[in-house]
């Protein structure tokens, strides 16, 4: 889990759009100067919300990953990750601002208060999740591309379907190697089944999807958008995961009609 949270601060933070995005609330609230801040030194306000901003993005961004990978491995639908996400990152961001502010400042008497740190906290982070799902609902319908319907793709009486639960369907997402399992993945959640990736992509219609790395197989139809970060590629997918693109299966995934 550790491993993994590092992973994804590491790919929030390495985005420039992360950082624009940041530097720009920075900027306004130095300006706006909120709560009773106006009355702060220029360079020690810059200095306070650019840590408080930049701190409570990477906490949030850390409780919502880690809430959203047990959602999906426990088969909960994806606005509860979302949800639970919420109120995690509402409990350590206000933490981290009280504790921030008494020693920044100084003092615990100009602290807020915890329990209006948690409201305010709380408002913010739900309206936030709850944008983010209808957003990502809807791009997802919009911008997916278009391939072959699942139906149309022969999936049922084949040994991959034979060996997981008829409660995660049939929409596969993707299939990743484990050792000697293999997690695969539906818009239902994920199961890990004694199989050989080989032969699981054997036994699927080539057309329902393709391997993007040695130990990564995506459907066609899960595939939301082609990320290239300096050498890295990484696709992402409908779940809201990224995997990676390796070198020799580069030439396979630039032949598909995605952004």
């Amino acid at each position: 889990m550790l491993h993994f949270t590092l992973r994804e601060m590491h790919s929030y933070f390495k985005s420039k759009l992360t950082w624009v995005i940041l530097i720009a609330i920075v900027v306004v609230a130095v300006i706006s100067g909120p709560f009773g801040t106006q009355q702060v030194d220029v360079f020690k306000r810059i200095i306070y919300w650019a840590v408080t901003i930049f701190g409570c993005a990477g906490i949030a961004h850390a409780c919502y990953t880690n809430l959203l990978k047990i959602s999906e491995h426990k088969n909960w639908p994806q606005w509860r990750g979302y949800l639970l996400g919420a109120f995690a990152s509402t409990f350590f961001i206000g933490l981290f601002v009280y504790v921030f502010v008494v020693l920044f400042f100084g003092s615990e008497d100009i602290a807020p208060n915890l329990l209006q740190l948690w409201g305010i906290a709380l408002v913010v982070n739900v309206l936030i999740a709850t944008i983010v799902i209808v957003l990502k609902q809807h791009f997802a319908n919009e911008n997916q591309p278009t391939f072959p319907r699942m139906e149309k793709l022969g999936v049922e009486n084949n040994l991959l379907f034979e060996k997981i639960s008829k409660e995660l369907g049939r929409d596969l997402i993707s299939i990743s190697s484990q050792d000697h399992y293999l997690q695969v993945v539906t818009s239902k959640g994920s199961e890990l089944i004694l199989m050989r990736l080989s032969d699981a992509i054997q036994a699927l219609p080539q057309d329902m999807g393709l391997q993007i790395h040695r130990s990564h197989w995506v459907a066609r139809s899960a595939i939301i958008e082609l990320i290239k970060e300096g050498g890295k590629w990484e696709l992402l997918l409908k779940n809201d995961t990224r995997l990676p693109v390796s070198r020799n299966y580069r030439d396979r995934v630039k032949t598909l009609s995605i952004s």
